[in-house]
This record gives C-alpha cells, structure tokens and sequence, in this order.
C-alpha cells in the first residue's frame, strides 16, 4: 500500500527552508532555474538548452515516479517570502529498496548563501529519519568543486570515480561517487 504524502510530516523545515513535494505549480519557478546555463551545466540530465514547457514535462514525469515509488522530488522554498531556492531528489534503487541516489539543484540567484547545504541536509535527513532508508549515494562531475565540497561536508564519504552517460551532455563523464550510510548519518548527528 503507497504511503501518502501525508505520512511523511510535509512541508519539511530547515533553519530558512520548507520542501515540500514538487507540484505542477512549481514549473515556472522550475523552468526560470534550468533556463540558467550555470545553474544546469553540472547535471547529467538536464537538458540545455531548456525546451518550452520542459518543466511542466519534468514534474508530470516525477509524479508519476513518484506514484511508482521509484522517485521523490522536494522543491525548496525560502520560509520568510517563499521564493523558489531550488530542488532536492531521490532516486530508490531498484535492487535495493533501502537504497537511494539524492540529486539537488539550486537556483543561481541564491548560490553563495548556504541554502545548497541546507535543502540537501534536509533531503538527507528525511531519506533516514522518515523513509527509513539504510544508504544513499550521490555522483557528481569531477570538474562541479563546490558541489564536491558540498557532499563531503555533508558526511558523504568519496568511494570512486566513475564514468557515466550524461544523456543531456550527450557525453560521458567522469564523476566521483560518494557513499552515506545510516550508521555513518548517525554518529555524524543525524
């Protein structure tokens, strides 16, 4: 039986953030960030540039995800005036229901502020203390430093490097995968 959206305590809060689950009423807000080169170019799938109503395809595809239980999208809002800070998602795997690949995009207008850290701290907590799952893993692109910083102040430890198909680059890359498990979540404070 699908839980509902309910059961999961939404909107989740941060310090200055509410995520909440993506909703069709998210797409412009979507669909302004992934217009940003910038904000897009370290993503595997995201394509650029971005096409009309792309947004609006994005979220319908991760409800149905959703409603599959295969995937999780969070958008990230600003608690004081609601503006749109960015995204945090779970991919589960599907060898391994207590498995999950966390994927996060901010938008560049609120870069520098520490609100990447924050909605991906929440994401991650969440995935623990209320999905229940016992590991996440995350890829990120060699060359994206500040998202590498990122993942490893979050507790993330480095396992590999690895290359990937990055449909949206119509390449592949190398990226550094990064492994976090609930024992590790745990004794860092989670």
């Amino acid at each position: 039986m699908p839980i509902t959206e309910a059961e999961f305590g939404y909107p989740l809060r941060s310090a200055r953030l509410f995520l909440q689950p993506i909703a069709l009423d998210d797409a412009g807000d979507v669909q302004a960030s992934c217009l940003d080169w910038e904000s897009v170019r370290y993503t595997s799938s995201i394509p650029y540039p971005y096409p009309e109503n792309g947004a609006q395809k994005f979220i319908t595809e991760a409800l149905a995800k959703r409603d599959q239980g295969t995937y999780r999208l969070l958008a990230a809002r600003k608690q004081d005036d609601a503006t749109y800070v960015g995204q945090f998602g779970l991919t589960f795997a599907e060898d391994d229901p207590g498995r999950a690949e966390i994927s996060y995009i901010v938008t560049r207008s609120v870069w520098g502020q520490g609100f990447g850290g924050e909605l991906a701290r929440a994401g991650i907590d969440h995935a623990f203390r209320d999905l229940g799952l016992t590991s996440l893993y995350a890829r990120v692109f060699l060359a994206n430093e500040p998202s590498n910083r990122l993942i490893r102040r979050l507790g993330m430890r480095f396992e590999k490097v690895v290359r990937i198909h990055a449909p949206a680059r119509a390449c592949d890359v190398d990226v550094n995968w990064y492994e976090l498990d609930r024992a590790d979540w745990k004794e860092g404070g989670g």
